[in-house]
């Protein structure tokens, strides 16, 4: 029994240390099993956030809900079209009718009625997310939904159109079959809505989409959308060289747009809408909110000439360009004189002329070279100037 306890004990076989290519096989093997955890997280994420992004007609685009009952699709070229079929989660179809956009808008905002409560995504925190952080992009392809993560970068302005807006820069490629969808964090706040501006997809702040919206609500958002026609107040100066006392201004006439259809021009006064007189922009109220099946009778001063003429809604004359047979749309030919730069602090510049502008007429007559036009800028008389700028007519005064 003594000698059994006192036997020394059998040594410990060593276990033969891993070489490195088994070391980087099993950190391999991990790497992998969190990449998969992560992605199964994130489509699950994405899959909730699914709801929020709703199916426009038929399934060809994305739509953000936003709120109860509207939602937010990418603008297209043209008038926004009165209606547009949306598919909740559940597959119901629902009509949805035109609630804002705008020529120079990047969305179109439609009310649906009947939108589950769901749908509705939340506001983003106040503070902005960190630099790193997670991000998830999620739009409709057809009636399912894809997703792509990334990571939050920054926030920055720039500029769409005529407008700033807040950017969400992020590590992802957004692309064309992406616009309409959202730009979600992890926690499901939506951060912005990816929106064709610049020539480029680009995901525009849950902040600025707001301003938008409140912008095309306003009546000259509805002017723009509905007509493609913006007016001004007549102040001294065109009061004098137009040769009226009474009535507002057309600036600006967008091509294709219900304004354009029905003849109006840039430096038109208009003074009466169904005889009712117009003396200043809150007069033309009615246009964009009231009902009229027949159109408008509009009493329009031209130079020396009175004209009647009818405006016609894009929802009453159908909407959408006028199209040529084969359903195609053609650019109109170039006219005018382009503007291929301006002097900051010339006559031109003062007056708002900006490069690429292509100058149409000169007090109600086109101008026969551009030696007539430069006659114009350098001498000290009052004109009335008539451009060509990314899509519609504007006019603008030079003064004394």
């Amino acid at each position: 029994m003594l000698g059994t306890l006192l036997k020394p004990a059998k040594p410990t076989e060593a276990v033969p240390p891993l070489s490195q290519t088994e070391t980087q096989r099993l950190l391999r093997l991990a790497q992998r099993q969190a990449l998969d955890t992560m992605t199964e997280y994130l489509s699950s994420v994405a899959g909730d956030l699914a709801a929020r992004v709703v199916p426009i007609a038929g399934g060809i685009d994305s739509g953000i809900a936003w709120g109860q009952e509207l939602v937010v699709v990418p603008a297209r070229s043209g008038p926004a079209a009165e209606t547009t079929d949306i598919t909740t989660a559940s597959g119901d179809r629902l009509v949805a009718t035109h609630f804002v956009s705008g020529p120079q808008l990047p969305l179109a905002v439609y009310r649906a009625i009947g939108l589950p409560a769901t749908s509705a995504s939340r506001p983003p925190a106040a503070a902005e997310p960190t630099s790193g952080e997670w991000v998830l992009a999620v739009w409709r392809q057809e009636l399912d939904h894809a997703f792509a993560p990334g990571h939050y970068l920054e926030t920055r302005l720039m500029r769409c159109g005529e407008r700033v807006v807040e950017e969400v820069v992020t590590s992802l490629a957004l692309a064309a079959d992406m616009a309409g969808g959202g730009l979600f964090d992890l926690d499901g706040s939506l951060l912005g809505i990816v929106l064709p501006c610049g020539g480029r997809e680009t995901a525009i702040s849950s902040r600025s989409v707001t301003r938008l919206l409140a912008e095309g609500r306003t009546l000259e958002g509805q002017l723009l959308a509905r007509f493609g026609m913006r007016v001004v107040s007549l102040d001294e100066d065109l009061k004098k060289h137009l040769g009226v006392s009474e009535g507002v201004m057309i600036r600006e006439v967008w091509t294709g747009y219900p304004s354009d259809r029905a003849g109006l021009r840039p430096g038109d006064v208009l003074q009466s809408v169904n005889d009712q007189a117009i003396t200043a922009p809150p007069d033309l109220q009615p246009l964009p909110f009231g009902a009229a099946e027949e159109g408008w009778l509009l009493g329009v001063r031209r130079g020396r000439r009175r004209l009647d003429l009818t405006l016609v809604s894009a929802a009453s004359s159908g909407g959408g360009l006028d199209a040529e047979p084969g359903g195609v749309v053609f650019d109109s030919p170039s006219a005018g004189h382009r503007i291929a730069d301006v002097v900051p602090g010339s006559r031109g510049d003062e007056a708002g002329l900006q490069p690429g502008d292509r100058i149409l007429r000169v007090d109600d007559a086109a101008p026969r070279g551009p030696a007539d036009v430069r006659r114009v800028l350098e001498g000290k008389k009052a004109a009335f100037l008539v451009l060509e700028r990314d899509g519609r007519r504007i006019g603008l005064l030079l003064p004394r």
